[in-house]
């Protein structure tokens, strides 16, 4: 069948779907990703906005930041060179 007209037609209309299919899905998944990066960063960014708008946090606002952020993890930087 490799040695006739239609198997060849069909191996070779196999690799081009295949890698048309390539060509898609590729950009498809780095554009999923990036946008699931994004749409963190711009979680974090609103849960170290709510630490710097005050010092002293409610508690309650403190433990609810991450569970409706899903941010697990907000630091708070010292202003000037750190302590040794």
């Amino acid at each position: 069948m490799i040695h006739s007209l239609s198997g060849r037609l069909l191996i070779l209309t196999t690799i081009f779907v295949m890698l048309a299919e390539v060509l898609i899905f590729v950009p498809s998944v780095a554009r999923f990703r990036e946008e699931y990066m994004l749409t963190r960063l711009e979680r974090a960014q609103i849960a170290s906005l709510a630490l710097l708008a005050d010092d002293m946090l409610d508690p309650e606002l403190e433990a609810e930041l991450p569970r409706n952020e899903e941010v697990f993890n907000v630091g708070r930087a010292a202003a000037g060179p750190r302590a040794r």
